[in-house]
């Protein structure tokens, strides 16, 4: 990573992602496990943060709920993975990607649904401490990931701030 302020900087009228080759290509296949998924069935119980239900106390409105957005969402969610799927592939030998405002806002996107995946998979809530995860936990792998899911995030949205 060129810049210690974050993993994305602004630069004129775009982004730069400085994210090594090596993550890179991880997310690329992150992103394209979710994808695969989401476009097999996406009604899996590990997504189920993904399209979240909106009648929990009546079963009848949350299928109807379901039948009506559950397509468009998972259509745009797969868009997303997409886009970043090949945005993340380009010019594998660089630890440096740029980036217009759609494709980091696809990125944005895909890489919150990763970390709301491994949210559901770790079950994390408010109450979760991902510090008190030592790296003997059998968990611990998945933590770290998703710490550094959030730190990119963070660094999206900083950099779509102008900081």
């Amino acid at each position: 990573m060129s810049d210690l302020s974050g993993p994305v900087r602004r630069e004129g009228d775009g982004f730069v992602l400085g994210v090594d080759a090596e993550d890179r290509a991880t997310l690329v296949g992150l992103i394209g496990q979710l994808r695969d998924e989401i476009a097999a069935d996406g009604r899996s119980e590990h997504l189920r943060r993904l399209f979240p239900a909106a009648y929990h106390d009546h079963a009848e409105h949350e299928a109807e709920y379901q039948r009506l957005v559950h397509e468009d969402l998972a259509s745009t969610r797969l868009a997303s993975l997409v886009t970043v799927g090949e945005v993340l592939g380009c010019d594998p030998g660089s630890d440096e990607l740029e980036l217009g405002e759609d494709d980091l806002d696809a990125l944005m996107r895909a890489l919150n649904d990763l970390r709301l995946v491994i949210g559901t998979l770790l079950d994390v809530s408010e109450d979760t401490d991902a510090g008190d995860v030592g790296p003997d936990d059998p968990d611990f792998g998945h933590f770290q990931l998703y710490g550094y899911l959030g730190w990119l995030l963070e660094g999206i949205v900083q950099a779509r701030m102008g900081g």
